[in-house]
């Protein structure tokens, strides 16, 4: 156990622009679509992806496999999107390749307005997880969120429910985390192998 203490305090800092290398090299996402930004609140530097072009499904999922074998090594780089309709895009992406990786994609029940409210659909999603309903997510704000209790339990936060609940939902195209739209930052907790 202290042995691994002290690599964990010799590890370096995550490094958001060689992360950006690695993503332009291995995804073919173009130098100038990534940027590495100061940003104020917290203070970190934020590899951001800039313009609203299309980029490929398969560029986005290179883009998610890299940030998340950087998180699996320890080395958790914070991004975001310039453009909210390619951010949510690769948060629908993610979620959804999550849940084929644990063979629910197919499962998955679709979201419609007209015929339930999202509360009855928030109850699908738990069944789905194998979670009791009401105990992951809630409705707030017309969004379908993580309960706020769920962050502060750790054997609750890493649990197949609680990823299976946070894929279900952005692979549905609601908002996870609930964070407020104007700074929604995707974010999927489900980690893939590097391709």
């Amino acid at each position: 156990m202290f042995a691994l203490a002290l690599l964990l305090a010799a590890a370096p800092a995550p490094d958001p622009e060689a992360l950006r290398q690695v993503i332009i090299a291995r995804c073919g996402i173009a130098a100038d679509r990534l940027a590495v930004e100061p940003w104020t609140d917290p203070p970190e530097e934020v590899l951001v992806v800039k313009g609203d072009e299309l980029l490929p499904d398969g560029q986005l999922s290179c883009l998610g496999a890299a940030l998340s074998q950087a998180n699996v090594e320890g080395y958790p780089v914070a991004f975001s999107f310039d453009d909210f309709a390619l951010g949510k895009r690769y948060s629908i992406l993610r979620g959804r390749e999550g849940l084929a990786q644990m063979g629910l994609l197919d499962r998955l029940p679709v979201y419609d307005a007209e015929r339930e409210t999202r509360a009855r659909f928030a109850r699908r999603l738990e069944r789905l997880c194998k979670a009791r309903p009401g105990s992951l997510l809630i409705v707030r704000r017309g969004n379908i969120r993580v309960r706020a209790h769920v962050f502060d339990d750790p054997k609750l936060l890493g649990s197949d429910a609680v990823v299976c609940a946070v894929n279900a939902l952005e692979a549905s195209g609601f908002n996870a985390l609930g964070m407020p739209e104007a700074i929604y930052v995707p974010v999927t907790v489900v980690t893939t192998p590097a391709s």
